[in-house]
């Protein structure tokens, strides 16, 4: 046998070893930033998959379907690991590029899920914009929704039967919540000497799982007095009452959840919130 070549005999053999690629290529924190965005890795991912789905469909044509629905599903979560990535390599590595050389790198990047032409100039626009306001000094730690208008925030008023703080509605009408973006995004709740890693922000007419008109609707099952305004990444969600302060809740299960148990200040109002937000330091 030739000593170059690796041989993968069994199947369940290939599957791990589509896994640990995959696994690898998105680390948000690889030891070796090559295997993210090389073109060897990169023809590594695909030519592993490829050659699971042809194995498996030579005894289930369904199985060609079943594994680009996969991939496709798959799309965000890799398009929020890359722009992460992105957003922690030196600038100069990118700035040196030419587009279509860019244009490369996203492709690599990507792999083996392959990015259409208009979502690669929008993978692009995106890394750029953060990564102008990064070097304008503006720390990013969520990927924004987008912006509310007037119109969807007196609408949202209306079903949560409350006025919104000005400063928040502000908030919203700007960035319109958003997700964690740079792993990870913490604040401290000095009352239990922890720090908590952020998962999101709701939003305004945004994805269910994210939307705070949706999460709202569920009122009798946190404490009374407060909307809902996101979430951290253990589960436990973030809560705001009426003069804005911003409060933690450590999502347990209680007898009575309208009552104030569990529920610990972390700041006066939002934007003093977003002041406390680090990013998490790793260290062994």
């Amino acid at each position: 046998m030739d000593s170059s070549k690796l041989v993968v005999e069994e199947e369940t053999e290939l599957l791990a070893l589509h896994r640990a690629i995959f696994e690898a290529k998105f680390n948000l924190s690889p030891s070796d930033i090559d295997i993210q965005a090389s073109p060897y890795t990169a023809e590594l991912a695909q030519r592993v998959l490829k050659t699971i789905v042809e194995l498996q469909s030579a005894t289930d044509m369904n199985k060609i379907e079943r594994w680009s629905n996969w991939l496709e599903h798959k799309k965000e979560w890799i398009w929020e690991r890359c722009l992460s990535y992105m957003l922690k390599i030196q600038q100069s590595h990118w700035i040196r590029m030419d587009y279509s050389k860019k244009c490369d790198y996203v492709q690599w990047l990507f792999s083996p899920y392959a990015l259409h032409e208009v979502d690669v100039e929008r993978f692009i626009g995106e890394v750029e914009k953060y990564r102008q306001a990064i070097d304008q000094g503006h720390p990013i730690f969520l990927r924004s929704f987008g912006y509310a208008t007037d119109v969807m925030l007196d609408e949202l008023e209306q079903k949560l039967g409350r006025k919104l703080p000005p400063g928040y509605r502000t908030y919203l009408r700007n960035h319109n919540g958003g997700k964690v973006l740079v792993h990870y995004c913490t604040f401290v709740v000095e009352e239990l000497n922890e720090v908590i890693p952020l998962h999101v922000i709701f939003g305004v007419h945004v994805e269910k799982r994210y939307d705070l008109a949706y999460w709202n609707t569920f009122k009798d099952e946190f404490p009374t007095g407060h909307i809902l305004i996101g979430e951290a990444a253990a589960g436990g969600k973030i809560l705001m009452d009426d003069l804005e302060r911003i409060y933690y809740w450590k999502d347990m299960e209680y007898d009575d959840p309208t009552r104030n148990e569990g529920l610990y200040k972390v700041a006066d109002n939002f934007d003093t919130f977003q002041r406390t937000w680090k990013r998490m330091i790793k260290t062994i």
